[in-house]
């Protein structure tokens, strides 16, 4: 906030804020100085600063730095992270009535020497060996994928958390030495 200056009789000039207008203010010689109003103060010269310091603006020191880097990548990684999530595959939905409604339509179209034939071909083995679970033919490879994508986000998060460790730690032991 500026201050003014207002000129004892003494000649000595006292600095004032706009908070004191209106007051009266004792003077190193012993003499009462009468504050202007605020109108007439804002007539009155600036002072000048009192140190050089002090009208610089502040910089930050490399502790502050750093913290605000491992804080600033800690909240990248979450960010990534969470995009990895969101575009995370989907596993697909697998119906099996409908599959058996659509397999049963083509059998009813075969001949019986047609669906013999196929029998034979796709599914003789299997009385022997058992039935599998129906799954889409993708689900093992989007389920690899969505485990990638876990790794990935398992990592990320990770590496934030390390990154927020390393800011608290810088945080807490600012002051000593």
């Amino acid at each position: 906030m500026p201050q003014h200056l207002v000129t004892c009789s003494c000649g000595r000039q006292l600095p004032v804020e706009l908070s004191q207008a209106g007051q009266q203010l004792q003077c190193a010689c012993g003499a009462t100085v009468s504050v202007p109003t605020f109108r007439q103060l804002r007539e009155l010269p600036v002072a000048p600063a009192e140190n050089a310091q002090a009208a610089t603006p502040r910089t930050w020191s490399a502790r502050q730095g750093a913290i605000a880097a491992n804080l600033i990548i800690a909240a990248l990684l979450v960010i990534a992270a969470g995009a990895s999530r969101y575009t995370e595959p989907l596993l697909p939905q697998f119906n099996p009535a409908a599959r058996n409604q659509l397999v049963s339509g083509e059998i009813e179209k075969f001949t019986p020497a047609e669906a013999w034939k196929i029998w034979t071909e796709n599914y003789r083995s299997l009385s022997r060996a058992g039935f599998v679970v129906m799954e889409h033919p993708a689900t093992q490879a989007i389920q690899e994928a969505i485990d990638q994508h876990r790794r990935i986000e398992f990592t990320l998060v990770g590496a934030a958390a390390f990154c927020a460790l390393i800011a608290a730690v810088l945080w807490l032991t600012g002051g000593r030495k």
